[in-house]
């Protein structure tokens, strides 16, 4: 009898309701509370459990760990007596545990946890499964386990249940059946963010980190990948959390040796060189780092902290032109129970990066259609060079994209992966017999919207020497006929212009038919002398 009320002080003194970890749903957040138990009838059998988690997706299921008899004392509260192991607790368990009355009465709040763990191997057939009772005015949404025996109970998530992946799975509780409740207390799961910087090379401007940027292939572009811990990480003994980000194929993780060297590891604004490995695979273009327990120094996180990654990723040839974009994912995999080492992932978060190009062809005069328009055909033999400028230690430099046409045979000259900024292009080589045009100047002008991730515009026009725009009718070359692009609907990304060269002019040259004339002209007067003289003579004899 002695053990008994022991027992039955414990009882009334714990309401034994473990750290639970759950995600608050739109449907509304879940404060931490205390259980509560509600008078029953001793001679009642069909007790209920009701749990106010207002978050669906779950299936609670309650094993009956103590089997006994339960009486309600006036003031007191539930008194569990007669204690065997129940019906919950698989054969084996009841082996390896031994007296069930012995080991309820050494249960304390310290060890509740450790021995809710211990009993989770042994548990063989659910008592009860629960009902989602959707909310009403005044009653909110919760679980129900109904029609259970008296006893001592372990209710857990059941397993594979969870079909959520932005859901944490419940912490064991222990109760004693008298139509109890409990309110679980709120965890929610780990936040995941990624954002790109973008930079005008030109005017050596770089945005706050963002959604969409553009750049030219071959440039280094930062990315930032959060995660804001949850509420509740105090719940867990242990907290695994991986960041995960898959680079597509266009882009390079830009490091020095060690992967490890090319990211820079914060908690808030301290930068941490422990506690996390830093994986990359070339083949597959996926960078990893995984913290195997962020609670534990030198990490030591605590709900609410931020962990930040920094690196770099280089725009490689393989990259995709226009609004396509070249994207790429990052997800969180985190600890999403406290009663063991699983895990879940957060949803995807993407960034993306634009490029362009310019496709320049090259041809001449082909006389006029029926309209009297000028026609053109191909021209080949030139050869051209793309410079950008670029702000290089505050000084304006130009800096060579790329030079095309060294073959001799192009007839079009395709300028792939360029970003917004100013350009010259230069015909440094020119068609035999024809004039070669002056050096273009043009402008690239890009937007694109960080909530829809869309390229929006796409604006190209041609500039004077000093970058600023030509007035109507105005040409930096007339040569030169480049398209003016202004869309909002998605543009495709490619610009496409003509380079005209004109033949130089026809001029005289010695040995042509001038010279000829001359010729004949000097030979008429040479016989017409010749006659004269002749006939002189013969009226001078006569």
């Amino acid at each position: 009898m002695k053990k008994i009320k022991r027992l039955t002080a414990l009882m009334l003194a714990v309401v034994m309701v473990l750290a639970m970890s759950l995600t608050a749903f739109a449907s509304g957040e879940m404060n931490e509370t205390d259980s509560t138990e509600e008078p029953s009838n001793p001679t009642n059998n069909g007790y209920t459990i009701t749990i106010n988690n207002t978050a669906t997706g779950h299936q609670y299921e309650a094993y009956q760990i103590f089997s006994g008899d339960l009486y309600e004392e006036t003031g007191k509260g539930s008194v569990l007596s007669n204690i065997t192991w129940g019906a919950g607790v698989s054969d084996a368990g009841k082996t390896a545990l031994g007296d069930a009355a012995a080991k309820a009465e050494g249960l304390t709040e310290a060890n509740a946890e450790d021995f809710a763990k211990a009993i989770s191997q042994y548990l063989t057939t659910a008592t009860g499964t629960s009902v989602y009772k959707a909310g009403t005015d005044g009653n909110p949404a919760h679980y129900e386990i109904s029609n259970l025996p008296a006893g001592y109970y372990l209710i857990k998530d059941k397993d594979g249940a969870l079909g959520s992946t932005t859901d944490t799975k419940t912490a064991f509780i222990l109760k004693v059946v008298s139509n109890t409740s409990a309110a679980p207390k709120n965890s929610k799961i780990p936040t995941p963010d990624k954002s790109v910087k973008d930079k005008n090379d030109t005017t050596g401007v770089e945005s706050e980190y963002g959604k969409t940027a553009d750049y030219d292939i071959g440039d280094e572009i930062p990315y930032e990948l959060k995660a804001t811990l949850p509420e509740g990480l105090g719940n867990y003994k242990t907290y695994k959390l991986v960041f995960n980000d898959q680079l597509c194929n266009a882009l390079d993780y830009v490091y020095t040796g060690d992967v490890a060297t090319g990211v820079v590891v914060k908690k808030g604004n301290t930068v941490l060189s422990e506690g996390y490995t830093v994986e990359y695979s070339v083949e597959t273009h996926k960078l990893t780092v995984t913290f195997a327990d962020v609670i534990a120094a030198p990490v030591s996180a605590t709900a609410n902290d931020v962990i930040t990654i920094e690196y770099k990723a280089k725009l490689n040839d393989q990259a995709v032109v226009g609004s396509a974009g070249n994207k790429n994912e990052f997800y969180l995999e985190y600890s999403n129970n406290p009663n063991d080492e699983s895990t879940g992932t957060t949803e995807k978060i993407t960034a993306i990066v634009f490029t362009f190009k310019t496709v320049v062809n090259k041809v001449e005069p082909n006389g006029k259609d029926e309209n009297g328009n000028d026609k053109f055909k191909p021209l080949a033999g030139a050869e051209f060079t793309l410079e950008k400028l670029v702000k290089e230690n505050g000084q304006e430099v130009w800096k060579e994209v790329k030079v095309l046409g060294t073959n001799g045979e192009n007839v079009s000259f395709e300028f792939s992966g360029l970003d917004d900024g100013r350009y010259r292009l230069t015909e440094t080589k020119t068609p035999q017999g024809y004039n070669t045009i002056e050096p273009v100047y043009f402008t690239i002008e890009a937007t694109h919207d960080d909530t829809t991730k869309e390229l929006t515009g796409l604006r190209v026009y041609a500039t004077h020497a000093d970058g600023t725009t030509l007035a109507d009718g105005e040409d930096n070359v007339t040569e030169f006929a480049i398209t003016m692009i202004e869309n909002t609907q998605k543009p495709e990304g490619t610009v496409t212009t003509d380079i005209v060269n004109k033949k130089g002019s026809l001029l005289p040259s010695t040995g042509g038919i001038g010279t000829t004339i001359f010729y004949i002209v000097g030979a008429i007067l040479v016989i017409g002398a010749g006659v004269i003289l002749v006939v002189k003579k013969r009226m001078s004899n006569e």
